[in-house]
């Protein structure tokens, strides 16, 4: 008499363990490139973090001596001296404030092409968020055959089967891999939380062209 598995899927065993074993193959290789991603984004992040307050500081230092030369240029033409002594430093102040006009508005270029790359970094944190989703895709299709292969072929005739090492084996890959995405999910979550903290004060409107 045939066992109530091999009446229900009389061929599909040993093609279900294979189809099993192909998925939890390509589960790891995912998951290693997803972290391998995170790190380098996490470091590229948080030098253009740096990098970014440090250009805004120093674009407001150069407006802020430029506003001061320009009030200590209305000074100058004191009647006791004499023209050519005011001619000279009229023309060095206009060569300060020339020269000042023209840092500021590098270092405005330099910040904007900070934020663009600050922002671009952040579209590929949601790059990986959307794989970790596939990811968890994947695992819940390993959950399900599992669940089905369960259901099937664990009795016979009413009475309990033991599972096969190889289920046993693909179960434990199923914990394992739903731990990671866990952890995975924990790692975008929080560097997302970071990436607000760090840019939510940050405008370009604070470097308006003078």
């Amino acid at each position: 008499m045939a066992s109530r598995s091999e009446q229900i899927l009389p061929d599909s065993g040993d093609q279900e363990v294979d189809v099993l074993e192909k998925l939890a193959e390509q589960i790891p290789p995912l998951f290693s490139e997803l972290l391998r991603r995170l790190d380098n984004d996490s470091s590229k992040r948080w030098e253009q973090e740096y990098r970014v307050r440090d250009l805004a500081q120093k674009v407001d230092r150069l407006k802020r001596q430029l506003e001061d030369d320009q009030l200590m240029g209305s000074d100058i033409g004191s009647p006791r001296r004499g023209r050519r002594e005011v001619t000279a430093l009229e023309v060095a102040q206009d060569k300060v404030e020339r020269d000042l006009r023209n840092e500021v508005q590098l270092l405005e270029k330099s910040l904007k092409s900070t934020v663009e790359e600050l922002q671009d970094t952040r579209s590929e944190t949601w790059d990986l968020r959307y794989q970790c989703q596939d990811l968890k895709q994947e695992v819940w299709r390993l959950n399900m055959h599992l669940s089905h292969s369960v259901a099937v072929s664990d009795w016979e005739d009413g009475i309990a089967v033991p599972k096969t090492a190889r289920e046993l084996a693909l179960e434990q890959e199923r914990v394992r891999l739903q731990r990671k995405v866990t952890e995975l999910e924990e790692i975008v979550w929080r560097k997302e939380e970071r990436y607000r903290y760090k840019t939510g004060g940050f405008s370009l409107s604070r470097t308006r062209s003078l």
